[in-house]
């Protein structure tokens, strides 16, 4: 019996090809998060007891909000480049995602064990390698509230 998990990985796990940062799972997961798919990273990371040292539903709700945080910025879809971990986490493999509209970033790095995603785990100083990405747009994981500029306006004069 075939379980859910198994059927994502159809196309992404033929044996020359597990170890290809492209086609591995790794693969996959970058494009879930790309696409802001959290019910494929979900079912992706289903048998993990952890992620990023937390409880998965934990570290779900601060994806999902993440997720909104991107939309509500017209980012429907996240670009994603390949980075390097050489710090705190050697060997994982390391993106930045960033939005297409509003270029808001965020670091993932995922821990890779027998061809499967083990963890996944935010890292807060990828985007240096990236030059080009503005260190004031950087997204954290945690930053669970939406900061909006907040004006003081005449009560008799509304804005609108």
């Amino acid at each position: 019996m075939e379980t859910a998990q198994l059927t994502l990985f159809k196309t992404f796990t033929r044996a020359t090809e597990r170890n290809d940062l492209h086609t591995s799972a790794s693969a996959m997961l970058r494009e879930f998060i790309e696409n802001l798919d959290l019910a494929s990273i979900r079912l992706m990371l289903s048998d993990c007891t952890t992620i990023a040292n937390e409880e998965p539903e934990e570290f779900f709700g601060q994806l999902a909000s993440t997720f909104l945080y991107m939309q509500m910025a017209n980012n429907d879809f996240l670009e994603s480049a390949e980075g390097l971990c050489n710090r705190c986490t050697k060997g994982a493999d390391a993106f930045v995602f960033r939005g297409t509209n509003i270029p808001f970033h965020f670091g993932l790095l995922f821990e890779v064990k027998n061809d499967k995603v083990t963890d996944m785990i935010e890292c807060s100083i990828l985007w240096k390698q990236f030059p080009e990405l503005d260190p004031g747009l950087q997204h954290s994981l945690k930053f669970q509230t939406l900061q909006m500029p907040v004006q003081d306006y005449d009560a008799e004069n509304p804005p609108f």
